[in-house]
């Protein structure tokens, strides 16, 4: 059986409903699963929690910037997920799935995680846009360990994913550190931060965007935007600090 074709990305983001769950993904503390959802496409799926919203947040603000910037983030949508379906799930013993509204990320059938070999694909100019937008979102979780990026085989070409620890509030001594590209230079340019000027004019629309079972407490988003903005307000330093 052929995988569906991929969702345009004119039809980049909206909702979308689940009609099956396949499998639980191996990977991602979110402990995601595999969706086949009413558009005909797949998604990794991070359901809703009742516990707490904060990593949907962070993937839903995160991947409307990032493409807004044009960065290779796969297409996205909010996936809801019916009683009926959760409950079926449940009863084979796989992980909890709550109904709801959850985050996916539309699944690439190619593509394979990348390593330090697949690394050497990537370009000078991607690795300056993968070290500016993680220091914008204060992303300390694209690691060698841990990339949370993805290489597509057959188109040849890499993608952005799992932004759910994002909005660091610590120092950025441990980002500068350990991140994926950090002795790459430039690691900031004007044509970037004019691009994140422009993104960040999308923010008040984001908010909004989301569900209201995801926001109702929104200091930790409030806290973001903030960051956000301001970050791109000033000439942007390495110093998290100096932006606060």
């Amino acid at each position: 059986m052929l995988p569906p074709p991929p969702v345009p990305v004119s039809a980049e983001f909206g909702q979308v409903e689940a009609i099956e769950i396949r499998r639980q993904m191996r990977q991602g503390g979110q402990h995601p699963v595999l969706c086949r959802c009413d558009d005909g496409a797949e998604y990794v799926v991070k359901p809703f929690s009742s516990g707490g919203s904060w990593p949907l947040i962070l993937e839903w603000v995160c991947a409307r910037l990032g493409r807004s910037m044009a960065l290779p983030i796969p297409n996205y949508r909010l996936v809801q997920i019916c009683p009926d379906f959760a409950e079926a799930w449940n009863a084979t013993g796989g992980r909890t799935v709550e109904p709801g509204i959850g985050f996916g990320s539309q699944f690439i059938s190619s593509a394979t995680e990348c390593n330090e070999v697949l690394m050497e694909q990537l370009s000078p100019e991607a690795k300056t846009n993968l070290i500016a937008f993680d220091w914008w979102i204060r992303n300390t979780d694209r690691i060698h360990k841990n990339p949370n990026l993805l290489w597509d085989h057959s188109q040849h070409l890499h993608f952005l994913i799992d932004h759910e620890k994002a909005a660091h509030d610590g120092d950025a001594d441990s980002f500068w550190q350990d991140h994926l590209t950090a002795k790459h230079t430039p690691w900031m340019t004007q044509e970037l931060h004019e691009s994140m000027q422009r993104a960040a004019a999308l923010l008040p629309e984001i908010q909004v965007e989301m569900p209201s079972e995801w926001t109702r407490q929104t200091d930790g988003l409030d806290w973001f935007v903030a960051q956000l903005t301001q970050s791109i307000a000033n000439t942007p330093t390495r110093d998290w600090r100096t932006h606060e």
